[in-house]
């Protein structure tokens, strides 16, 4: 059996973010998230954690090392977020 340690008040994320579901919306270098339905390379069919038009920093499949987001840039990228993990000062 798997236990998940999860942070209910969402102002951090737990190992690699996977379930983080805080309402940050900003990269590491302080740009802006795009909203999720506003990119085509993740479908909100296969990652229902992007479902709902927001822009809010996650890390679909558990994929990345920490929550992310496609930066409002001219060149679109994807991004780390300013959200810090659980338990780092």
């Amino acid at each position: 059996m798997v236990t998940l340690n999860l942070n209910l008040d969402h102002t951090c994320y737990e190992d690699n973010g996977e379930y983080y579901r805080g309402t940050e919306a900003k990269t590491v270098n302080g740009l802006d998230c795009i909203a999720w339905d506003q990119q085509i390379s993740l479908h909100s069919a296969k990652y229902p954690e992007l479902i709902g038009g927001h822009n809010y920093c996650r890390n679909p499949g558990g994929l990345e090392s920490q929550p992310w987001c496609f930066a409002k840039h001219p060149d679109i990228r994807k991004v780390p977020c300013a959200v810090s993990k659980c338990g780092k000062c």
